[in-house]
């Protein structure tokens, strides 16, 4: 979204706003607005009319379930993943080397290995989809958790890695 699409993100918020009888403050506005300026106005809107369909709860949706209307969940955007990989599997091959634009794919391709999902048998394929959905899950899990400790100040950093060192040990 741009600047100049505030009085109708204005509006989409105000009318959710409405249906939720909730408020909304200038401040909230604002927020919104930053949050999800990285998707355009039709984003917005489809997003608002599937929240307004299917949520239940009588209070302003939040910014993550914008996120998630847009996006999808976790889960979903998985086991599109997974699609993408068994596509590629049939348009390369083993002996080709993928590349996927999304990070945490190409992390669960490597780590899995590309021969080794590619010589899974047609009949495995269901368990192929459910091993890379959970390894797919923990890679994210993995990436929040290194942005999350990236900033994290030295010295709590410092005293967490002590404690990590100190469970080993234990066990």
């Amino acid at each position: 979204m741009t600047e100049n699409d505030k009085n109708a993100f204005a509006q989409i918020m105000y009318g959710l706003a409405d249906n939720f009888s909730a408020t909304i403050t200038p401040e909230g506005m604002r927020f919104r607005f930053d949050c999800l300026s990285g998707y355009d106005l039709d984003q917005i809107k489809k997003a608002s009319l599937y929240i307004v369909k299917t949520r239940k709860f009588t209070k302003m949706p939040t910014v993550a379930e914008f996120l998630e209307a847009i996006e999808g969940n976790e889960s979903d955007r998985a086991e599109e993943q997974a699609m993408k990989v068994i596509e590629a599997v049939r348009m390369i091959g083993s002996y080709g080397s993928p590349v996927f634009e999304d990070p945490k794919t190409q992390r669960v391709v490597t780590v899995l290995g590309w021969n080794n999902i590619c010589h899974t048998e047609e009949t495995k394929i269901k368990f192929f989809v459910k091993d890379f959905i959970d390894a797919y899950q923990a890679e994210s899990r993995r990436q929040s958790t290194v942005m999350i400790s990236g900033s994290v100040p030295g010295d709590v950093r410092q005293l967490l890695s002590g404690i990590g060192s100190s469970i080993k040990k234990a066990s």
